[in-house]
């Protein structure tokens, strides 16, 4: 009996050693496989930007590059891809100002505020806010349009929380990421397809410049467009959405808070598809609360309201399209003309 006891405290001894070792080498895998994620960011989460991710995104880009901007833009336009051909070179000849394109696509209402606030966090708050604002972005909250939601870090109106900082980087440790970061290194290595927008230092999508589609093909891509997102069911609700609204009204209170002016601009849509929606479902009335509403607001806010639906209140035409739903950089530059006199 005697003799087992030294026996079973070395066993002992030596499954606390393998214990240890265990936990330490299970520790270190974590830890490279965290830092392998953060390096990779494979879903361009966490803005190391050194390898592209695999997942569309505009809103991480958007951040970045409006971070990297020094002197920080005096002008800032907030809007979705209908939005994209907002060129900030001709807002800068115009008035003299830096200008940043924040138009990101998908966009809700709670990414203009969520970007605002990131502005404001940023320090340089941007003494001019233009804000593309399609009736179809007060109708319903919606979903995010990208994944672990890159502008996260701007939520709510006080600091970053541990608890939002732990569902920000939680992902670091899973294997979804884990394998996603190897496939963006074998794309890194076999080659990868252009990704679907690419952005200039200010903003603007690149090959905004390229002329309008060829009469056939622009009206095809309007049919196309009436028969799939942008079909005329879209504008079915019978009211504005309260908590876009109440988004809206935040947006407006923080650049007033940060003595920011704003320019509110609906943009158009194709003359053809604006005809169709008026006929076929609530879209005029559905503008009409919407302009109603900023009209009550104007008062007690540095606000500026501009409805360009009839391409005629900017001298566009039916031309000035790539589809149903996005103007061209031409016709952008005749709206501007329009909104940038107030702002000079």
């Amino acid at each position: 009996m005697s003799g087992s006891a030294p026996s079973q405290l070395r066993e002992g001894a030596t499954s606390k050693r393998f214990l240890h070792e265990l936990l330490v080498r299970c520790l270190l895998l974590l830890l490279a496989t965290a830092a392998l994620n953060l390096l990779v960011d494979p879903f361009g989460t966490y803005g190391t930007r050194v390898f592209e991710p695999i997942v569309f995104s505009t809103r991480g880009p958007k951040l970045f590059l409006y971070e990297q901007r020094r002197p920080r833009p005096e002008i800032v336009v907030l809007g979705s891809s209908r939005s994209f051909t907002v060129e900030p070179a001709y807002i800068e000849a115009r008035t003299s100002r830096r200008a940043f394109n924040a138009a990101v696509h998908g966009a809700r209402l709670a990414d203009y505020l969520d970007l605002a606030r990131c502005f404001s966090r940023d320090g340089a708050f941007p003494g001019i806010v233009i804000v593309g604002l399609g009736v179809e972005q007060v109708l319903g909250v919606g979903q995010p349009a990208e994944r672990q939601e890159p502008l996260a870090k701007c939520h709510g109106p006080l600091g970053v929380s541990a608890s939002r900082v732990a569902q920000r980087y939680r992902g670091l440790f899973t294997l979804e990421e884990t394998w996603a970061s190897v496939r963006t290194l074998a794309l890194d290595v076999r080659g990868r397809p252009a990704p679907r927008f690419t952005f200039a230092a200010d903003g603007l999508v690149l090959g905004s410049e390229l002329p309008p589609q060829e009469r056939a093909k622009l009206e095809q891509a309007v049919d196309d467009g009436l028969a799939g997102n942008w079909y005329p069911g879209i504008f079915a609700a019978d009211g504005l959405e309260p908590r876009s609204v109440a988004q809206l009204q935040q947006l407006l209170e923080l650049c007033r808070d940060k003595r920011a002016r704003v320019v509110v601009y609906i943009p158009p849509f194709h003359p053809r598809a604006t005809a169709r929606y008026l006929r076929e479902s609530h879209f005029g009335r559905l503008k009409a609360q919407l302009l109603d509403q900023l009209a009550s607001w104007e008062a007690g806010f540095p606000l500026k309201v501009y409805d360009f639906t009839d391409v005629s209140q900017f001298g566009g035409s039916e031309e000035m399209f790539y589809d149903a739903s996005h103007p061209t950089m031409q016709a952008y530059r005749r709206m501007l003309d329009v909104m940038l006199p107030a702002l000079i």
